[in-house]
């Protein structure tokens, strides 16, 4: 029996002006900021509204342009393939923030090998988030739930308020919800409501080696 950890980490906010934005190249500057191609972020504004073509609560996927330029992209297939969000306009007006995974689906790098068994799954929320977020981890690979290679959710959308809460994920209560994984499959969060915009949550996931469904 093996037990792994995956990670997730909401980001910090980064701001940005109608004057960072440009509409001919698509493109929006944040000094050094930090992200790479597929990172997923969420837009919001305070004191007037988005550039056009971008909308709160939706999640984009990072452009990397340079060390402090970047672009949007609606999916992290369009990120790689330079796929860009057309921006129509920049005067929206007031301070916009660029929050990262704080919605979206995020690749945790943690790999679960095939033909495992996830017998258990145990969540710890070690700092508090500022705000309700949902929350749904899955085995899959691809970066929306209907592009999952298992059909198993682990976790149902639990609600992410919590400091220092150890959460038994429900979906494992009997063997009959244990989820075999048919080939390596990467462990992936999605926050599917952008409300939550910092905190940090580890999941102990306990697998056997073998297929005992």
């Amino acid at each position: 029996m093996n037990t792994i950890k995956a990670s997730y980490t909401l980001g910090t906010g980064q701001t940005f002006v109608d004057g960072d934005v440009s509409v001919a190249n698509d493109t929006i500057v944040i000094d050094n900021h930090g992200y790479n191609t597929g990172d997923v972020i969420s837009l919001t504004n305070a004191g007037g509204a988005l550039p056009g073509g971008t909308a709160v609560n939706t999640a984009y996927y990072v452009i990397q342009v340079d060390a402090s330029t970047i672009s949007l992209a609606t999916s992290r297939a369009n990120a790689f393939l330079g796929t860009v969000v057309n921006i129509t306009t920049a005067a929206g007006g007031g301070t916009h923030t660029a929050t990262e995974n704080a919605m979206g689906t995020v690749l945790t790098g943690t790999i679960i090998p095939i033909n495992s068994c996830v017998v258990n799954a145990v969540m710890d929320v070690i700092t508090a988030v500022t705000s309700d977020g949902a929350l749904e981890m899955a085995i899959g690979t691809g970066e929306a739930a209907n592009d999952l290679r298992t059909a198993a959710v682990v976790a149902g959308a639990p609600v992410i308020n919590a400091v220092n809460e150890l959460l038994l994920i429900p979906d494992f209560a009997t063997a009959g919800d244990w989820v075999t994984v048919t080939a390596d499959r990467e462990v992936i969060f999605t926050i599917t409501v952008a409300a939550a915009t910092a905190g940090d949550i580890d999941v102990y996931l306990t697998y056997l080696n073998t297929n005992i469904t």
